[in-house]
């Protein structure tokens, strides 16, 4: 499957390099240069989802806000509004819009991100996936991180009941990204994976081993920083992205990232 690597705004053109892409509607509306890297690489022909950054800011946007953005960069796809926790609400939101932006932009393809209560039984996400199943106007489904353990057993799950029109996609990737290795192996019907985390533990200088993936705790890493990103060790984050668009394309990576003894002292050198 395709992998978009998600970056910090001053380093997407060392790093968002393909041709599939997933960028966040907030900052698309509020970071120029972000929103014009990402109407670059649609106009380009690449694969750009513009996703509605509901995991970003706690809550779902306005559907004006949303449109600004669609209206900025001109994505491929786009997620409709989810509320977490919410699958009734989420239900609701793609009928009373989704139809209305198939109508405004019919070239634009929608995802839909089925949801669970609180409670977070597979079976309720399944649910409210059939549910969006009646929807004509989608065109494809994310499958959340949130699903975490369960996420494996719901594309099971999927195999056997999944619309065969729709297109698959990983929203991110929870605990060890390497997950997307055996996701990718097991599933071959997923499109494609986006994840920051590739980068985001680059620029800890934390790097990917090829059989194990993270070997760090995922939670004590940095955030990332969309505005802001020191890169002391570009070849530890580039290693971590070749082993992450391996594991999505089910393979792994031969050898372990080996750093010249010299490189370090350059990057320790050029820190202070």
């Amino acid at each position: 499957m395709k992998a978009a690597i998600i970056a910090p705004t001053t380093l997407l053109s060392r790093y968002a390099t393909g041709d599939y892409h997933l960028c966040l509607a907030h900052l698309v509306n509020s970071d120029k240069q972000y929103a014009d890297f990402y109407r670059t690489r649609a106009n380009a022909g690449d694969h750009v989802i513009l996703d509605n950054s509901v995991i970003e800011l706690g809550q779902p946007m306005f559907f004006s806000d949303l449109q600004r953005a669609i209206d900025k960069i001109h994505p491929v796809e786009f997620v409709l509004a989810d509320f977490p926790r919410e699958p009734t609400a989420t239900l609701h939101w793609a009928e009373e819009y989704g139809f209305t932006l198939k109508g405004l932009y019919p070239e634009m393809k929608l995802m839909a991100v089925p949801q669970w209560t609180k409670q977070k039984l597979p079976s309720e996400w399944l649910y409210n996936y059939n549910q969006l199943e009646e929807l004509s106007c989608i065109d494809s489904i994310g499958i959340p991180k949130f699903l975490g353990k369960h996420r494996t057993m719901v594309c099971e799950e999927l195999s056997h009941m999944r619309n065969p029109k729709w297109e698959h996609h990983l929203l991110g990737t929870w605990g060890n990204p390497i997950e997307v290795k055996d996701l990718a192996e097991q599933f071959d019907w997923l499109r494609g994976v986006d994840s920051k985390a590739p980068v985001r533990a680059g620029l800890a200088g934390v790097a990917f081993h090829p059989e194990f993936g993270l070997l760090a705790n995922r939670d004590a890493l940095p955030p990332m920083n969309f505005a802001e990103a020191f890169d002391p060790m570009p070849i530890i984050t580039w290693s971590n992205i070749k082993q992450f668009l391996g594991w999505a394309e089910g393979r792994t990576e031969a050898q372990v990232l080996a750093l010249r003894k010299e490189f370090i002292i350059g990057a320790e050198s050029s820190s202070r």
